[in-house]
């Protein structure tokens, strides 16, 4: 959105010691969090979103650099690997992502996972290889116009791979694996498909067989060449967020931009988990005492969301989607109490009892469901 959320420093060289790093960042908070920030991100998601590919860099310096060299559709990650919410990101507006990392054994290294992880989330995936540079800044110094041709002809992570792991002509179990074990990560059975032919073509090993092979490698399993040691699995997020949870964070959200809908959510506050419910007593109270540091953390971005969005929703939309929210809150609320009902009665009719209550209570859940679908209700 072009708002600050925190800074990022450069150490001068002449100032820069053994025990200290390059940069200093703003400390981590709920809303400065490097394994989901990327730089320049604001500037350049239009020019992504047109040309469907995104050129990822590791760095802020390589982004401001190539971007005067009018590189546009760029981002950068901000002293931290690449995450798969970075990734996920992106994918939802390009298809095609060309990494270009430094040029030592730490870059080839941090290439790899990106390819491994871009994969995971059906991106096509190339990468840039800058051979007599260390880094792509250095490309436009030494070199101004040139990185642009280079993102042309850029390698495709397939071939990328095939050279490093099997151009010798070995192509020993052990490097055959590794690749394998590239391919079962990748999210498209086509893409896999691809691989498994293109590998059989350059082993000479049948697919039949390396897809038995493939198979047998755990999931879990990460190597890459020269056995550096990494971490045993690729990053994610932690579990989805339930469709009443996405409804009822939209819900807060909103309060927190106008104060008044709270009389409004008042009757429907039993509809909400309940450690939703104590962050709305905690906005209501304006109080957050109680809460957790997990919760609290959760008010804090949704103070930022609402704050986003002031200026860009009028008060009658406001009003609007919050009615047909309170409404999608109490059905699926109802959703899930008609599966447990549904439970207890068939638990119930396995002992021959009869609860006539409860079949009544069910019932009338029911009626209330179809008369929320319908726009019946008051």
């Amino acid at each position: 959105f072009g708002k600050i959320v925190g800074f990022s420093g450069r150490v001068l060289p002449e100032f820069q010691t053994e025990d200290s790093g390059k940069y200093v960042n703003s400390p981590e908070t709920p809303i400065f969090n490097k394994s989901r920030l990327l730089y320049g991100f604001w500037k350049s998601k239009n020019p992504i979103r047109e040309k469907k590919t995104v050129l990822l860099v590791e760095g802020q310096m390589d982004f401001l650099m190539l971007w005067q060299d009018g590189v546009k559709n760029i981002v950068a990650t901000s002293g931290t690997a690449v995450t798969v919410d970075h990734l996920k990101n992106l994918r939802k507006l390009a298809d095609t992502v060309v990494l270009s990392f430094d040029n030592d054994a730490a870059g080839i290294l941090a290439t790899e996972r990106a390819i491994d992880m871009a994969g995971s989330v059906d991106f096509n995936v190339n990468v840039l290889t800058i051979k007599d540079f260390k880094d792509p800044a250095e490309v436009v110094e030494k070199s101004p116009g040139k990185i642009s041709v280079l993102i042309e002809e850029s390698t495709p992570a397939m071939k990328y791979y095939f050279k490093r792991y099997l151009d010798s002509g070995e192509n020993s179990k052990k490097d055959v694996r590794i690749m394998l074990s590239k391919v079962k990560r990748l999210w498209s059975p086509i893409d896999k498909a691809q691989w498994i032919r293109e590998l059989a073509h350059k082993t000479g090993w049948p697919a039949k067989e390396l897809e038995e092979e493939m198979e047998k490698i755990e999931f879990t399993e990460n190597v890459y060449k020269e056995n550096v040691p990494v971490a045993s699995s690729i990053p994610t997020r932690n579990a989805e967020l339930t469709r009443i949870e996405n409804i009822t964070l939209r819900l807060l959200n909103l309060i927190s931009l106008k104060k008044e809908l709270l009389d409004m959510a008042e009757g429907h506050i039993s509809f909400l988990p309940k450690k939703y419910a104590l962050i709305y007593g905690a906005m209501r109270d304006n109080s957050g005492a109680n809460l957790d540091m997990e919760s609290r953390e959760m008010v804090q971005m949704i103070s930022l969301r609402s704050s986003l969005d002031s200026d860009t929703i009028e008060d009658e939309k406001i009003h609007n989607e919050f009615r047909s929210l309170l409404k999608e809150l109490e059905l699926e609320y109802l959703k899930e109490k008609k599966m447990g009902m549904a439970r207890d009665i068939s638990l119930a009719q396995n002992k021959s009892l009869n609860d006539e209550s409860l079949l009544q209570e069910f019932k009338s859940l029911i009626n209330r469901m179809k008369e929320i679908q319908d726009g019946k209700e008051n």
